[in-house]
């Protein structure tokens, strides 16, 4: 029954556009991913342009376990969730109780009056469904969600966005307190992405406490830097790749070459490629980097660490392909969903069909290129993607499904 009324929420919700469009939090169409995509194109955009932005990332406390019951409820009864789906979610939220055991001692059952119950398919519908409207109170700042990760953004071209940016804090904190959550002002940082030598400089606070300003920060599992480079990322996900690949030498010593290509693949090789669409390195040093963590691999796998050994060799016999091939795929893969509406990353300003089509040397999809001031800029996804994809043969950029493209650039890459 849970999973129907789940189903049948989100249905409703999406046909009727209940939903914050950039809440991408647990929809389809819409991922980490997707979210990253478009806030660091934004930022990247900005800058390009000579425009700073002021990015306040903020945490809430226990998001999950905060959710009034009877709020709730009003709320679900707002977006017109209503008769008996409404009469279940309240009888599934309602008559809870809990209590703590330690040491063979039982203390009294109190009743629960907050909190999605965890491990329940209607815990994220419910909580999107419950901070909706948050986004209502930012008059000025663009407001992104992903579940309970929250981020106000504004471009600051006078001091005067600066202080229209903490009215937009002072407004969500309002809606905090009627709405009975709380954000933690210690973990709420304030990240600003500087266009010039001397940026527009402002103290916001949070609850009378003025934030934390850092130079980086961690959003969706990638490191965020204020300059746009990549370098700090790059060394973190190495980091973690390399220490997942020392787990497995100490832990599988005997194992065959299949059974140690095949965890190499489903353990390291995924931290590399965590929504590389967003990172792609472009510097040798920031590609080399990546590289040599596969490097490593090969022979772990093959078990051969002789000097005198060809690493090339083993990744060919083992029939790797390259990470940077594999990341420019992703990225082209992107673009394809994003041009055929199957995922959500707003585009409306950076794809536009090229004015002129010649159909003997490109395909009917071309793009116009994005004129760059940056090197940050002509490096990032929609900038570097439009020129690759505009070279690439009719046959694939003009597929007709996603696998069928797949297929199509597999087999044009090589030649």
């Amino acid at each position: 029954m849970e999973h129907i009324i789940a189903s049948t929420m989100m249905s409703h919700f999406d046909t009727n556009d209940v939903l914050y469009d950039m809440q991408h939090g647990f929809r389809q169409g819409r991922s980490c991913e997707t979210q990253l995509l478009s806030l660091v194109d934004d930022l990247a955009a900005n800058r390009n342009n000579g425009i700073q932005t002021d990015m306040v990332l903020m945490d809430f406390a226990k998001a999950f376990d905060k959710v009034p019951h009877c709020r709730l409820i009003h709320k679900l009864e707002h977006y017109c969730v209503r008769g008996k789906p409404l009469t279940w979610i309240q009888a599934f939220l309602t008559g809870r109780t809990q209590r703590v055991v330690l040491e063979g001692e039982c203390s009294d059952s109190v009743p629960v009056s907050s909190g999605v119950p965890q491990g329940t398919v209607l815990r994220p519908i419910l909580f999107l469904a419950y901070i909706n409207d948050l986004p209502n109170h930012a008059a000025h700042a663009k407001v992104r969600l992903f579940a309970d990760d929250c981020i106000l953004q504004t471009a600051v071209r006078e001091p005067q966005d600066c202080v229209n940016l903490q009215h937009d804090i002072d407004n969500i904190c309002s809606w905090e307190k009627t709405w009975l959550m709380q954000f933690n002002p210690s973990k709420c940082e304030v990240m600003s992405i500087p266009a010039s030598k001397t940026p527009i400089c402002y103290d916001y606070t949070l609850h009378d406490t003025i934030m934390n300003k850092v130079s980086k920060a961690k959003y969706l599992g990638l490191t965020i830097s204020a300059n746009l480079s990549w370098n700090c990322h790059v060394d973190n996900v190495s980091a973690k790749a390399n220490r997942t690949l020392g787990m497995l030498r100490r832990s599988l010593r005997i194992a065959s070459v299949e059974a140690k290509g095949r965890a190499y693949m489903a353990l390291v090789r995924p931290s590399l490629e965590y929504a590389s669409s967003v990172w792609d390195p472009h510097t040798a040093d920031q590609v080399s980097r990546v590289e040599a963590v596969q490097r490593r691999a090969a022979r772990y796998v093959c078990n051969n660490y002789k000097r005198t050994a060809s690493v090339t060799a083993m990744i060919s016999d083992l029939e790797w392909q390259p990470l940077s091939y594999r990341r420019k795929t992703a990225r082209l893969t992107t673009m394809f969903k994003i041009l055929h509406n199957t995922i959500s990353v707003p585009h409306t300003s950076s794809l536009v069909p090229a004015a002129r089509c010649s159909r003997r040397t490109n395909h009917a999809f071309k793009l116009q290129t994005i004129a760059c001031k940056t090197n940050y800029y002509r490096l990032s996804f929609f900038p570097r993607t439009i020129k690759e994809w505009n070279e690439l043969e009719p046959s694939v950029a003009e597929a007709e499904s996603l696998s069928q493209f797949k297929a199509e650039l597999g087999r044009a890459s090589l030649h």
